[in-house]
């Protein structure tokens, strides 16, 4: 299953990918991420806001592309494709389409910026479980 997901993400973007790249990938499908804080730079104005584990904010990535997402209320079904050329992780849900870019990702950390209308905002998550 793993090597159809791998072959899958090298077919979509053209290329092949590296060592580095297949242990992100299963880095990324290893487990349940929380989210443990969001960083919101607008306009130059950079606040952090922590994210405790109780308020049930979590994704969970498969090999198969898929995911599963709690919003900290709701629960729902997910899809993702990795891009190793520009290192970003592209989601779409229910939230809609998302280019993330990879900020850091490795056994039990998991950190992403998406581009807003003024800035930026950045997901930190740990691997809990």
């Amino acid at each position: 299953m793993k090597l159809i997901t791998l072959f899958s993400v090298v077919f979509l973007f053209g290329q092949t990918l590296s060592a580095q790249d297949d242990e992100l990938i299963m880095n990324l499908c290893s487990g349940k991420w929380h989210k443990s804080y969001w960083l919101s730079d607008i306009d130059g104005h950079a606040n952090i806001y922590p994210m405790p584990v109780s308020l049930g904010h979590w994704i969970i990535f498969y090999p198969d592309g898929t995911s599963r997402i709690n919003d900290g209320t709701n629960e729902y079904n997910g899809e993702w494709e990795f891009n190793p050329k520009k290192r970003t992780l592209t989601t779409k849900d229910r939230e809609g389409l998302i280019h993330r870019r990879i900020v850091r990702l490795s056994e039990s950390d998991f950190v992403y910026r998406i581009r807003v209308q003024d800035g930026e905002t950045e997901y930190g998550f740990k691997k809990i479980e």
